[in-house]
């Protein structure tokens, strides 16, 4: 596989973008699913942020609701928008997709 970049990459993804499980009725293509860790959990109104630790990448996830509550250490189940990821070049910090 050819490299887009010759230095290493930033890779950004918007919290609303990092799909729950059970968020199985959107339609785009999907990341295969990851286990991140919960950190923290924030209620918003009528939706959730949740912190996440992946080995050392943290991550948000906003989700609009829960099958039920989860606790700080606890897995959760998600998967990315691959339509929704972008790739910046770590040195230039410009855009490769």
């Amino acid at each position: 596989m050819k490299s887009l970049s010759p230095h290493p990459i930033y890779f950004g993804i918007r919290p609303i973008d990092i799909h729950h499980h059970v968020d199985t009725n959107k339609v785009y293509k999907k990341s295969k699913d990851f286990f991140p860790l919960i950190n923290l959990l924030e209620l918003l109104s009528n939706e959730f942020f949740i912190h996440l630790n992946l080995g050392d990448v943290k991550m948000i996830a906003k989700v609009p609701y829960l099958e039920r509550m989860y606790k700080a250490g606890e897995e959760f189940k998600v998967h990315f928008n691959l339509e929704k990821i972008h790739i910046f070049d770590y040195i230039s910090e410009k855009k490769i997709y």
